[in-house]
């Protein structure tokens, strides 16, 4: 049962990191906290706690007390330019 658990917290952990990916693409900015429980539906805490582990992993980096200061890390956006 364990390992089901890891299983769906990383599952989530990913869920998250590619919201966070398509909603800067998309936008040109981070979503905010509320955005992203909203959108895989669970409580802002939880978020929280797997931004903290996507952080601890090197794949992003987080500004405390800002609510879209959200950067991934090796990821270049390049927004099209329509002719």
């Amino acid at each position: 049962m364990n390992r089901d658990l890891k299983k769906q917290g990383t599952e989530m952990k990913e869920k998250i990191y590619q919201f966070i990916v398509d909603y800067i693409s998309e936008n040109g900015f981070a979503p905010t906290i509320r955005e992203m429980a909203k959108e895989v539906n669970i409580c802002t805490s939880n978020v929280l706690h797997h931004l903290t582990m996507l952080e601890i992993e090197g794949r992003i980096k987080t500004k405390r007390n800002s609510p879209r200061a959200i950067k991934i890390l090796g990821y270049k956006f390049v927004k099209e330019v329509k002719q």
